[in-house]
């Protein structure tokens, strides 16, 4: 499996993905269309909470966004849509490719719009608008975050989630 993570911002998500993905042996590839890694700084952030995943199972960088469908595999992206797959449901496959979007704005419209399957970790339906961050992972941003007040998971929570998911789902056990 491999998880395709779209433009994030935080370099803190990423070497939290990478942990989760290194322990349940999902790929990384990354198009870091915010140039979240250009600093050294951002280097070693991915490398702290990554916790030595960054060096056993290094990222790809892709020089531009993934196009789908890619060849070979099934395409899959996270989706706050109401017509997306709970993850309850969603059988895996070992070609697929799941894509995890921005923190503020999931995977872009373009990117579902041709994927195989739009996925779901269903959530209560409540009212949770974010506050504005003291830290803001990106400072220049000015509008709030796509969707805001829905309920929705940090990507690096929502990765592992999946990942555990696929994980339990495949080796037919229970944690």
């Amino acid at each position: 499996m491999i998880i395709y993570l779209h433009s994030l911002q935080s370099p803190i998500n990423i070497g939290l993905i990478l942990r989760s993905a290194e322990l349940f042996d999902a790929q990384v590839w990354l198009y870091d269309g915010h140039e979240a890694l250009t600093s050294s700084e951002a280097k070693l952030t991915v490398s702290d909470f990554a916790c030595g995943a960054a060096e056993r199972s290094p990222i790809k960088i892709l020089p531009l966004p993934l196009e789908l469908p890619s060849h070979g595999f099934r395409s899959i992206v996270t989706s706050l849509s109401a017509d997306a797959e709970p993850l309850c449901e969603f059988i895996r496959k070992e070609n697929d490719i799941i894509c995890i979007g921005n923190e503020y704005d999931g995977v872009p419209h373009y990117l579902s719009g041709c994927a195989d399957h739009l996925l779901t970790i269903p959530l209560p339906r409540k009212f949770l608008p974010k506050p504005p961050s003291k830290f803001p992972i990106d400072p220049s941003r000015k509008s709030p975050p796509t969707g805001d007040g829905r309920p929705s998971l940090n990507t690096a929570v929502a990765t592992s989630i999946i990942l555990m998911d696929w994980y339990q789902k495949s080796s037919n056990t229970s944690l």
